[in-house]
């Protein structure tokens, strides 16, 4: 995992990216769709509780919706249920844009020369209602994506990531992939690729740029720098 490591630029041919979507690209919050109906500290059980992490992995696995809904309301209680379909019905809602400064590190990365890829755990039902979103240009300037719901595979599973090789036609081990979850970039590195643990684009641009990918760096008064405070 490059976060906290300095490499030289004679350590690595980065020649791709492949970029995680929610909490790295995408601004994406459960608590946008619920908080119309629901209390904050209600909103949060929900968000937290076990249940709706299997539920939202049945989606991202490419399950129906319904059948998502009739599980958590099984497992779960009705009110949850309620809650489900609200956040599904209302899906547009948890999307608050893109992440701060997005948009610009998908652009240097492609003006650096690497190729852009996406690779995400998202159910295909709730993707394509926000896939052509104007609110999301970073996800315009990508070559090619892999979706979980698509695919019927999920991070960190190893099989998406290979997936994701032969669909882009790349080699793992010049390919750099970025995400928000510690376990994902650890399934990504067993595959071979250089995995980078997102904190915010600052710090993406700055371990791309420790792996030597040619992108424009901070500036800080009169200088220049590779890193700074993350976002």
């Amino acid at each position: 995992m490059v976060a906290g490591e300095e490499r030289s630029h004679m350590e690595s041919d980065i020649r791709n990216v492949v970029f995680d979507f929610g909490g790295v690209l995408v601004n994406w919050n459960v608590r946008g769709a619920l908080m119309s109906r629901y209390s904050l500290q209600t909103i949060a059980e929900f968000d937290s509780s076990e249940t709706f992490r299997r539920a939202n992995a049945m989606g991202d696995l490419g399950e129906p919706l319904d059948k998502v809904v009739a599980f958590i309301r099984e497992e779960g209680c009705d009110l949850w249920g309620d809650m489900m379909q609200w956040y599904i019905d209302h899906f547009r809602d948890a999307i608050e844009g893109e992440m701060p400064g997005a948009r610009q590190l998908v652009a240097d990365v492609r003006a650096a020369g690497c190729h852009v890829y996406g690779l995400s755990n998202w159910s295909m039902d709730t993707f394509r209602l926000v896939r052509d979103s104007d609110a999301l240009p970073a996800l315009h300037l990508l070559e090619d994506k892999v979706i979980s719901g698509d695919v019927r595979q999920i991070k960190p599973h190893r099989d998406i990531y290979e997936t994701a090789l032969t669909r882009f036609g790349i080699e793992a081990g010049q390919s750099a992939f970025v995400d928000d979850h510690e376990e994902n970039v650890e399934a990504a590195e067993a595959v071979g690729f250089c995995g980078i643990l997102a904190h915010g684009s600052t710090g993406i641009r700055r371990d791309l740029i420790r792996l030597g990918v040619d992108l424009p760096r901070l500036v800080a008064g009169d200088e220049v720098e590779t890193s700074s405070k993350e976002e």
